[in-house]
């Protein structure tokens, strides 16, 4: 690609992740999460780097999924105890620490998360922090409710 094709795409690369970024945080504003700066995920889609590729309802999905497992699940406390003592147990047969913790995290994470799920009673139609901000808008706007 010429210096003058690689400047004029630029523009359009900046406007398309601007596009992105804005349908991400309209649809994190739906779910009721923020953009966090430490969010790979949410990073990979403004740049358009996914793979597979997902759409914006889906990214701010998947960050709910995990401010639910963080806040309102024993998911953290799992994997603390458990993940540490799997990637001790198989790094001596995967060569070394680093690749067993990527391993756990990559094959038994998802069961840990599977597990502290089930035991908050599955995925909620609603999520909890949006519940209470609904009920809130509904008692401040004279509508009753609970």
């Amino acid at each position: 690609m010429t210096e003058r094709n690689a400047a004029a795409a630029r523009p359009a690369t900046e406007a398309a992740r601007s596009e992105r970024l804005r349908e991400l945080l309209t649809a994190l504003g739906r779910e009721g999460v923020p953009l966090r700066d430490d969010s790979s995920l949410c990073r990979c889609f403004v740049e358009g780097t996914l793979s597979p590729p997902m759409g914006a309802d889906e990214v701010a999905r998947t960050c709910a999924l995990h401010r639910f497992l963080y806040e309102c699940t024993d998911y953290e406390a799992r994997c603390r105890l458990n993940l540490p003592v799997m990637a001790a147990s198989l790094a001596p047969s995967l060569g070394s620490w680093a690749a067993a913790w990527c391993y756990v995290k990559a094959n038994e994470a998802p069961a840990i998360k599977a597990a502290a799920l089930a035991a908050a009673g599955g995925i909620p139609d609603t999520w909890p922090w949006l519940s209470h901000h609904r009920k809130w808008q509904r008692r401040e706007s004279g509508e009753g409710g609970d």
